[in-house]
């Protein structure tokens, strides 16, 4: 299957992410839990949400970031494409996860009652070729920018990939050295 995922990694790209719109994000969870889960009306990201929940209950972790998230496939299809050598994002600070610190940032201003655009903290809209802004055409710009130096820099610091990472039933086991 590994010889298809280029052409798969296309697709969720063109559909997930361009057709459908359909991607989890922080401002989406937000939304579903100040007015309800509405599932008739957007179904298919109500069974893409469930399916991430239940695969990363169960110990498939990532599961939702590396087969169905746009903005994934994106920077996975980018990274493919570089000449250049890629890297890892440096994605610690003081023993604390990039990821962590934004989930923290995000959790901590909504429940301190200030609500940031969660929309503009995420570059999801990216897709939304009818009502995205110039700040996110920039913002999606430089994500697929630092994709031709590093490896997935936005899913480094993911809010949505870090708390469908936090619910995992099963953590990866740590190889000791």
């Amino acid at each position: 299957m590994a010889k298809y995922r280029t052409i798969y990694m296309l697709l969720v790209l063109v559909i997930m992410g361009i057709l459908l719109n359909n991607a989890l994000s922080a401002q989406l969870l937000n939304g579903w839990l100040q007015e309800g889960f509405a599932w008739q009306a957007n179904w298919q990201t109500s069974v893409v949400f469930l399916l991430a929940l239940l695969l990363s209950f169960i110990g498939k972790r990532k599961y939702y970031c590396n087969y169905l998230c746009p903005m994934g496939a994106l920077q996975e299809l980018t990274n493919r494409f570089t000449p250049f050598k890629k890297r890892l994002l440096p994605t610690r600070f003081k023993g604390l996860n990039a990821r962590e610190l934004y989930l923290i940032f995000i959790a901590g201003a909504l429940l301190l009652g200030f609500t940031p655009p969660l929309a503009h903290l995420e570059p999801f809209l990216f897709f939304s070729f009818r009502i995205v802004g110039m700040a996110l055409i920039a913002f999606g710009g430089i994500i697929i920018i630092l994709s031709l130096f590093f490896t997935k820099p936005w899913c480094s610091v993911c809010p949505t990939g870090c708390l469908l990472d936090t619910i995992s039933y099963k953590k990866s086991k740590k190889t000791t050295s």
